[in-house]
């Protein structure tokens, strides 16, 4: 797990406001979704990828793993619960294989769909996380 149980409350709040701040981001919206609910469910990211669409309870705001049942029915699990509600899709993943183009002319990114019946990689949560440990020089 790359998030340790140790970190600071000061970079747990840097973390907590790049998550805000990133949400809507194209080329961070896919991370930080999955770090949340890594941060919520202390989840390792090679199960974080591979939860299927069809294990998302709508009604009972759930997403039902091998060997629990994840709840985010807490009032602070809104934005959380949105944001997988905006990812989900027909898809056999939430998080199935993308990948980000840049349009320099523009400075425009785009989130472009590689495989919808294949997760992100492990390594894509990875490199992403060392990413945002050196923006936010943790």
């Amino acid at each position: 797990i790359l998030i340790e149980n140790n970190l600071s409350l000061e970079h747990i709040k840097k973390i907590n406001d790049f998550i805000m701040l990133k949400s809507k981001d194209t080329l961070w919206s896919k991370f930080v979704l999955m770090l949340g609910i890594q941060m919520k469910t202390g989840l390792d990211p090679k199960i974080i990828v591979s939860i299927e669409n069809k294990d998302i309870d709508e009604t009972n705001r759930s997403i039902k793993l091998p060997n629990k049942l994840i709840s985010f029915s807490k009032p602070n699990d809104d934005d959380l619960w949105d944001s997988i509600m905006e990812r989900k899709s027909n898809s056999k993943y939430l998080f199935y294989r993308t990948r980000i183009q840049f349009y320099p002319r523009h400075k425009y990114y785009l989130e472009v769909d590689q495989d919808l019946d294949l997760p992100t990689s492990p390594e894509f949560f990875k490199r992403r996380f060392k990413q945002m440990k050196s923006v936010l020089n943790l």
